[in-house]
Order: C-alpha cells, then structure tokens, then sequence
C-alpha cells in the first residue's frame, strides 16, 4: 500500500554516554530497517559524527556539561519534537548512575505512549521500586543478567527458571522480552517462545538492534504483545540468514540490522499479504 512515511510513524531512541556511542544509532539503525517512517536519535555529542553515515536518522545533541543525558534534555526533546514521534526507546548505552535513573523515571512518567527500555534503562529501572505502573504500552528487553536486577533474584534463578522469570516481568512491567536461547516474550500469563537459537546474535550491539526493530513496530500501532513477538522473531531470522551465509564468526550487529528488510520481506512473500 502507499504509505506517508508519517503513517508508519517515527521512533525516538534516547541513548548513548561517553563509553558507549555506537549503541544509539544501531537501535536507529535497526529502525530504519524494520520501516519506521522516521528516527530521530538524542544522544551525547560524542555520538553526533557516527549519524554521518546515515542521513535517514535526524541525531540530536541531547547532553549536559558533564556529557550526560538529563532530565532537563527530555524536556527539550519533547519541546523540540513534540507530536512527533509516536514511541520511545530508551536505554542503548546510556550508561548507569544516578542522571540516567533520573531521565528514566522522567521518561516513565511524562511520556503516554508506547515505550520499550533496554539496556542500562533497565538498570536504572531496577533502582526505581517506587514507580507506578505505565498506563500506556511498556516493554522491558531484558537478557538474563538484566532480568535477575529488575526481580532481585540471581542472575541463576533466572536461567533455571525462565519461564516464570518472563512472566513475573510481564506482570511487573508490561510486556517482557526476555533475551537468550530462544528468547521468551511474556505478558500476564501468556508466553511465546521465539525459535530461533543463533550464536551469532550473541555479538555486541545485537541488542540494541532488537530494540530498534521492537520500535519500529510499536510506532504502527501493533498490539504491545504481538509488536515484541515479531521483533524478536525478525531480530532472530535476520541473524540466522547471516550466520547461514557467512558462518558464525565474524558477524557484526551493522550486519544483523541491514538484514532486516530481506527478512521481512520473505516473511511477507510467505504470508502471502502485507504484515508488519
């Protein structure tokens, strides 16, 4: 169908620190690839140069004095873009301490749309026990070392117990994603297990791909539950169709995401209609 790059709805990734720069703009990366109708990146003016190569996302330098992304910078985003953007993504490589648990819950409670929190996000999330649940749509990526933070179990009791680990996420937060062999997607009671088992998704950056793609899908106003189903579906086939073409060694997340729209489109050649 003909779309207005507006009618498929564009994602705002906040993310980024002095440690890690690349991490925003592979989750905008894996935007753009999953077919959102625009990405606009708030990250730290280290990261400013990377968005160079990619003129599709709009980077803005979103930081204080001492390089960090404040709470006071979400409010300048939201002046700057405000109505535009339909979903937030938050977390890749944002670094921890306490301005970024301060710019989570500022994000967590002014922002009425569909969110997905990923990376040290989660982190700062686990540090934020008072927070009231989110009325609009909330997804929470974590992998297994993230999920044990946010339950204050071990990082043990999860492997052991995945399962029940994704559904208590689930019923804390929204909708869970829980990261690993055969990733779980969890909400209330309901658990989808995506089958995909690829050793070359366990590369870095691969994350903050997934929750880029995740983004995408929000913004088309997809169910919460069936938009973290099909990312992490997409995420797991566009690692496979690498690993199968190149072998497991070597393969990059930039390589993951520009895999994205062939799979999607086999996905769509097999349903024999428009999804996604």
């Amino acid at each position: 169908p003909l779309l207005h790059r507006g009618d498929r709805g564009i994602v705002l990734v906040i993310g980024g620190s002095e440690r890690y720069r690349g991490a925003p703009l592979l989750a905008a990366l894996g935007a753009v690839m999953a077919g959102s109708g625009g990405v606009i990146a708030a990250v730290p003016a280290g990261s400013m140069p990377m968005f160079s190569r990619y003129p599709e996302i709009i980077p803005m330098e979103a930081c204080t004095e001492d390089g960090a992304i404040s709470p006071e910078t979400w409010e300048r985003i939201v002046e700057t873009w405000k109505g535009k953007f339909k979903a937030v993504v938050i977390g890749p490589g944002l670094d921890r301490g306490r301005v970024p648990q301060d710019l989570v819950r500022r994000v967590w409670k002014d922002w009425d749309g569909p969110l997905c929190l990923d990376g040290d996000a989660l982190h700062a999330l686990s540090c934020c026990s008072d927070l009231d649940p989110r009325a609009a749509g909330t997804v929470v990526t974590p992998h297994e070392g993230e999920a044990a933070l946010l339950l204050s179990v071990d990082t043990s009791e999860v492997k052991r117990c995945r399962y029940i680990s994704a559904l208590e996420l689930s019923r804390r937060f929204g909708v869970a994603l829980l990261k690993g062999p055969s990733s779980l997607v969890s909400e209330s009671e309901k658990v989808r297990v995506n089958p995909h088992v690829v050793a070359g998704l366990s590369v870095p950056g691969s994350g903050d791909v997934l929750s880029g793609v995740l983004g995408a899908f929000l913004v088309r106003g997809v169910n919460i539950f069936d938009a973290a189903s099909s990312a992490a579906f997409v995420h797991g086939y566009a690692g496979e169709a690498v690993q199968d073409r190149k072998g497991p060694d070597g393969i990059t997340a930039t390589e993951i995401a520009l895999e994205v729209p062939s799979v999607i489109s086999r996905i769509r050649q097999a349903a024999g209609k428009v999804l996604l």
